[in-house]
């Protein structure tokens, strides 16, 4: 009788299971979402709640690659690594859901994993910006690691994602302050980002307009006076966002991450070319380094 041949198994022309691949059995795709009932948190409408928080149950730890989410109106995020050590923050001003969490078609691949395990959650800390209610659903994809024979409760895994998480991890930066910048039809502003303690490796940009996507945009590091965006003749001049950025759900990856060192100065210019007030939210994702890694010629 010919057996039946299950992908997860080294086996013969036959079907005779020759091995088993350890790895397909220790490593299974997960997936995490907050604790409140069904997943849905309630935001009241101009409000906030309470963190929610991401955590695993005891069976292994989890490595979120990716997130994404689903609401019935906008808000805006601030989230923590948690553990009994230290609570550590990923953004240094509320990030728009728009330029963070991509959607259900396309989730938003973290630039740096991060680890959960029983004794360390992610706190996400929700602000409603749509005006009503809103019910926000969070979900991120992960891959857990369960119990091993000669690695019983994973503990050389998760003392390896610790030691490079003093070293990396994953950050995002928006327009200082309250996050966004507010213009006027037409208007014109200049608006800064500072690079924290910690060197900045920027991957991928993201943007939103609450009333309208036509922006213009030129981004320059103040501490090299370089522009990220150049034209021809080596003139330096905004752009319109929709001609890189795409759309505040789908963030744009760059090649190759970019450096920024501490302690650099940023500046975003941005114009509203719309016909009314928009409110502009901005998104720089990467991971922060820690300064003692690199060391500045």
């Amino acid at each position: 009788m010919q057996r039946s041949r299950f992908e997860t198994i080294v086996s013969s022309p036959t079907g005779d299971v020759i091995a088993v691949d350890r790895r397909r059995l220790t490593e299974i795709p997960y997936f995490l979402l907050t604790n409140p009932t069904q997943n849905i948190v309630a935001v009241p409408a101009n409000g906030s709640v309470d963190p929610v928080s991401m955590s695993v149950s005891s069976d292994g730890p989890a490595e979120v690659l990716a997130w994404t989410y689903q609401s019935t109106g906008n808000f805006t995020t601030v989230m923590r690594i948690r553990d009994g050590v230290e609570r550590r923050t990923l953004m240094n001003s509320p990030i728009h859901c728009r330029c963070l969490f991509g959607t259900n078609q396309m989730p938003y691949r973290l630039p740096e994993s991060m680890l959960v395990d029983e004794q360390r959650v992610v706190d996400i800390a929700l602000y409603d910006v749509s005006g009503n209610v809103n019910n926000v659903r969070v979900a991120a994809q992960a891959v857990r690691y369960l119990e091993i024979m000669d690695d019983p409760k994973s503990e050389r895994l998760k003392l390896r994602m610790r030691r490079r998480e003093h070293l990396s991890f994953p950050f995002w930066y928006g327009i200082e302050g309250a996050g966004y910048a507010e213009l006027a039809a037409g208007a014109t502003g200049n608006f800064p980002i500072t690079i924290l303690d910690d060197h900045f490796e920027l991957h991928t940009l993201s943007y939103f307009g609450t009333t309208s996507q036509d922006i213009d945009i030129q981004i320059v590091d103040v501490t090299k006076g370089e522009p990220l965006i150049d034209a021809f003749g080596g003139q330096s001049y905004m752009i319109n966002a929709q001609l890189f950025l795409f759309t505040g759900d789908y963030a744009f990856r760059f090649h190759e991450p970019r450096l920024f060192m501490a302690n650099s100065k940023l500046v975003v210019q941005l114009r509203n070319n719309g016909v009314a007030t928009n409110r502009i939210y901005m998104s720089l994702g990467g991971r922060a380094l820690a300064a003692r890694i690199i060391k500045e010629r």
